[in-house]
């Protein structure tokens, strides 16, 4: 299974780094923490006219809870993006969002709403 997303962030740092998704099933409450393998990701060159940067990327190796998501994707349709954790080396970085967040799962794929305002958007720093 893969991750893609896009996002911005205002903050003048070269790079970025995605620490962790969590996630909620709204069928039962159930928190679900998404882990990987492997990360790709990156800034566009150009910040937008409000001082965001636009970033993209994806993962690989998605894992449920430390557990291999492959063939699991029906586990989460519906589920809700809960929590995201970003490292970026900017003491004054601030707003990060996703714009859009997909789950491949070998062609089915899991589109988040994120119109959800009690997403908790937090950044780490060196």
């Amino acid at each position: 299974m893969r991750c893609y997303f896009e996002g911005k962030v205002k903050t003048s740092a070269d790079s970025i780094s995605v620490d962790f998704i969590e996630i909620v099933k709204c069928s039962n409450g159930k928190t679900i923490v998404l882990d990987w393998d492997e990360s790709e990701i990156g800034f566009d060159d150009i910040p937008d006219e409000d001082g965001y940067r636009p970033f993209s990327g994806r993962l690989i190796g998605i894992k449920f809870d430390e557990e291999y998501a492959n063939g699991k994707i029906s586990e989460i349709i519906g589920a809700e993006l809960s929590a995201a954790q970003f490292f970026i080396e900017d003491e004054i970085a601030e707003n990060p969002v996703f714009t859009e967040l997909q789950l491949d799962d070998d062609g089915v794929l899991c589109d988040f709403n994120l119109s959800n305002a009690d997403v908790e958007y937090t950044i780490i720093n060196a």
